[in-house]
């Protein structure tokens, strides 16, 4: 026998109705909500993006200055780097390791960490920078194998440098540019380095021979 037809009364549409009415504000209602997790989710991961790329900036930035403060320490400063004339074939000795201390009578203040080499006549020009040691007194030298030493080693005065690395200037400078354009020349004894010449020729920028 066929079910008779449903008969809705009015307060059965009226519960029909709220439910559709209240399904649709809680979708809604979620859809809001996701829009705002989404929301939320891109700008906590904007923030912690820029708080990388600050971090980052900084430690780079840290690192710069920290590089460009110990290239300046040791870019050398007039108290720190002197001139002093030596012989061509002196030279030669230390270009060849043939010889590693250079011998002076006179004790040369313990700041000074270079010396620069003036090569005498005939060649007439600055060519090399020698980062040095403090002076040794007669005994102090370990290595006798260089030449000097050994008969440094039995003197009563004296002092001696040693040559702990060598670079080659990659333009030399002539005598007639150190006087025109340095204000200075080729010393008795030895000169400090002049601030411009300090400017004009960086260590690093030449060629380090050892």
């Amino acid at each position: 026998m066929a079910e008779p037809p449903r008969l809705w009364t009015a307060a059965s549409v009226a519960a029909v109705k709220i439910h559709l009415e209240t399904s649709s504000v809680s979708g809604a209602v979620a859809k809001t909500n996701r829009r705002r997790h989404e929301k939320t989710m891109t700008r906590c991961t904007a923030r912690a993006s820029c708080h990388a790329k600050t971090e980052t900036t900084v430690r780079k930035a840290r690192k710069a200055s920290t590089s460009v403060t110990a290239k300046k320490k040791d870019a050398g400063s007039p108290k720190q780097d002197i001139l002093s004339a030596i012989q061509p074939p002196c030279v030669a000795k230390f270009v060849t390791r043939v010889a590693d201390h250079e011998f002076k009578k006179y004790l040369i203040n313990t700041d000074v960490k270079r010396m620069w080499f003036y090569s005498s006549k005939p060649d007439q020009a600055l060519r090399y920078i020698a980062v040095i040691s403090k002076g040794k007194a007669p005994g102090e030298i370990d290595d006798e194998h260089g030449e000097g030493n050994y008969e440094f080693n039995k003197q009563k005065a004296g002092f001696a440098y040693e040559i702990k690395e060598l670079y080659q200037l990659k333009r030399p400078i002539p005598l007639d540019e150190l006087k025109a354009k340095y204000k200075t020349t080729y010393p008795q004894r030895f000169v400090y380095v002049p601030p411009k010449l300090l400017e004009d020729i960086k260590l690093e920028e030449q060629t380090r021979l050892y």
